[in-house]
Protein backbone atom coordinates (compact mmCIF):
# COMPACT_ATOMS: atom_id res chain seq x y z
CA UNK A 1 0.00 0.00 0.00
CA UNK A 2 2.58 2.57 0.75
CA UNK A 3 3.89 2.00 -2.79
CA UNK A 4 0.61 3.18 -4.05
CA UNK A 5 -0.12 6.10 -1.84
CA UNK A 6 3.86 7.35 -2.66
CA UNK A 7 2.87 7.29 -6.47
CA UNK A 8 -1.04 8.51 -6.37
CA UNK A 9 0.91 11.91 -4.27
CA UNK A 10 3.55 12.33 -6.62
CA UNK A 11 1.00 12.54 -9.47
CA UNK A 12 -1.98 14.46 -7.94
CA UNK A 13 -1.65 17.31 -4.88
CA UNK A 14 -4.40 15.85 -2.71
CA UNK A 15 -4.59 14.59 0.92
CA UNK A 16 -4.68 10.69 0.52
CA UNK A 17 -7.13 9.31 3.41
CA UNK A 18 -9.08 6.19 4.21
CA UNK A 19 -12.06 6.23 5.93
CA UNK A 20 -12.48 4.29 9.16
CA UNK A 21 -16.15 2.49 10.67
CA UNK A 22 -17.74 4.54 13.64
CA UNK A 23 -18.42 2.30 16.72
CA UNK A 24 -21.56 3.71 16.96
CA UNK A 25 -25.16 2.93 18.18
CA UNK A 26 -27.11 5.44 20.03
CA UNK A 27 -31.10 6.24 20.69
CA UNK A 28 -30.61 8.80 17.66
CA UNK A 29 -29.08 6.46 15.37
CA UNK A 30 -30.99 5.36 12.06
CA UNK A 31 -30.31 1.68 12.61
CA UNK A 32 -30.94 -1.05 15.11
CA UNK A 33 -28.01 -3.60 14.00
CA UNK A 34 -25.21 -4.16 16.12
CA UNK A 35 -22.13 -2.02 14.93
CA UNK A 36 -19.86 -5.56 15.03
CA UNK A 37 -22.65 -7.66 12.81
CA UNK A 38 -23.74 -6.80 9.31
CA UNK A 39 -25.20 -9.58 7.27
CA UNK A 40 -27.30 -7.56 4.23
CA UNK A 41 -26.38 -3.92 2.39
CA UNK A 42 -25.93 -0.70 4.13
CA UNK A 43 -25.09 -2.86 7.71
CA UNK A 44 -22.18 -2.39 8.80
CA UNK A 45 -18.73 -3.16 9.09
CA UNK A 46 -18.60 -2.23 5.13
CA UNK A 47 -15.20 -3.22 4.94
CA UNK A 48 -13.96 -0.30 6.42
CA UNK A 49 -11.30 -0.54 9.27
CA UNK A 50 -12.52 0.80 13.02
CA UNK A 51 -10.61 2.31 15.86
CA UNK A 52 -9.10 -0.95 16.98
CA UNK A 53 -6.87 -1.47 13.60
CA UNK A 54 -5.90 2.34 13.54
CA UNK A 55 -2.33 1.40 14.69
CA UNK A 56 -2.46 -1.86 11.90
CA UNK A 57 -2.94 1.27 8.80
CA UNK A 58 -0.61 3.36 10.63
CA UNK A 59 2.10 0.62 10.19
CA UNK A 60 0.65 -0.61 6.86
CA UNK A 61 0.02 2.79 5.57
CA UNK A 62 1.78 5.50 7.22
CA UNK A 63 2.04 7.89 4.36
CA UNK A 64 -1.37 8.35 4.65
CA UNK A 65 -2.46 12.01 5.36
CA UNK A 66 -5.40 11.38 7.81
CA UNK A 67 -7.91 8.62 8.72
CA UNK A 68 -11.13 10.03 8.52
CA UNK A 69 -14.64 8.93 10.18
CA UNK A 70 -17.40 7.10 7.57
CA UNK A 71 -19.88 9.49 7.81
CA UNK A 72 -22.55 7.49 6.37
CA UNK A 73 -23.36 5.68 9.21
CA UNK A 74 -26.57 7.29 10.09
CA UNK A 75 -29.04 8.35 6.87
CA UNK A 76 -28.40 11.40 5.51
CA UNK A 77 -32.16 12.87 5.33
CA UNK A 78 -31.51 12.62 9.40
CA UNK A 79 -28.31 14.82 9.40
CA UNK A 80 -26.99 18.02 7.94
CA UNK A 81 -24.80 16.51 5.75
CA UNK A 82 -26.83 16.81 2.50
CA UNK A 83 -26.73 20.60 3.08
CA UNK A 84 -23.30 20.88 3.31
CA UNK A 85 -22.57 19.09 0.76
CA UNK A 86 -24.74 21.12 -1.83
CA UNK A 87 -23.27 24.35 -0.37
CA UNK A 88 -19.61 22.87 -1.02
CA UNK A 89 -20.72 21.40 -4.31
CA UNK A 90 -22.04 25.33 -5.28
CA UNK A 91 -18.54 26.76 -4.65
CA UNK A 92 -16.34 23.69 -5.70
CA UNK A 93 -14.46 25.82 -8.25
CA UNK A 94 -13.50 28.53 -6.17
CA UNK A 95 -13.07 26.12 -3.42
CA UNK A 96 -10.49 23.61 -5.95
CA UNK A 97 -8.70 26.82 -7.39
CA UNK A 98 -7.79 28.36 -4.03
CA UNK A 99 -5.87 24.84 -2.80
CA UNK A 100 -3.77 25.28 -5.57
CA UNK A 101 -1.85 28.30 -3.98
CA UNK A 102 -0.56 27.31 -0.79
CA UNK A 103 -1.66 29.87 2.12
CA UNK A 104 -4.66 30.75 0.33
CA UNK A 105 -7.16 29.24 2.55
CA UNK A 106 -8.37 27.30 6.00
CA UNK A 107 -10.11 24.93 7.10
CA UNK A 108 -12.16 25.21 10.06
CA UNK A 109 -15.12 23.04 12.26
CA UNK A 110 -16.94 24.48 15.24
CA UNK A 111 -18.36 22.13 17.91
CA UNK A 112 -21.58 21.40 19.34
CA UNK A 113 -21.72 23.58 22.54
CA UNK A 114 -21.68 21.49 25.51
CA UNK A 115 -25.08 20.45 26.93
CA UNK A 116 -24.24 23.00 29.78
CA UNK A 117 -23.99 25.89 27.01
CA UNK A 118 -20.30 26.23 27.21
CA UNK A 119 -18.32 26.18 23.62
CA UNK A 120 -15.31 24.58 23.59
CA UNK A 121 -13.95 25.72 20.11
CA UNK A 122 -10.96 27.87 19.67
CA UNK A 123 -10.73 31.75 17.23
CA UNK A 124 -9.39 30.68 14.15
CA UNK A 125 -6.86 33.59 13.40
CA UNK A 126 -5.32 33.94 10.13
CA UNK A 127 -3.45 37.40 8.06
CA UNK A 128 -3.83 37.29 4.44
CA UNK A 129 -3.42 40.85 2.30
CA UNK A 130 -2.24 42.86 4.91
CA UNK A 131 -5.50 41.99 7.07
CA UNK A 132 -5.71 40.02 10.13
CA UNK A 133 -8.98 38.30 10.04
CA UNK A 134 -10.37 36.21 13.18
CA UNK A 135 -12.84 34.04 13.09
CA UNK A 136 -14.87 33.16 15.89
CA UNK A 137 -18.68 32.03 16.96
Amino acid sequence: MPKEIDTGKKEYFIPLYVERLQNYVGLDGDNDFSVVGGGHPGDYPSGAGNSTVLDVRQKVAPSLDFVMPDVTLDDGLQNRLPKHYGFLKSVSRLALDAQTRLGSSIGLCFDELAADGTDSSKSVIQKWGGYEITIER
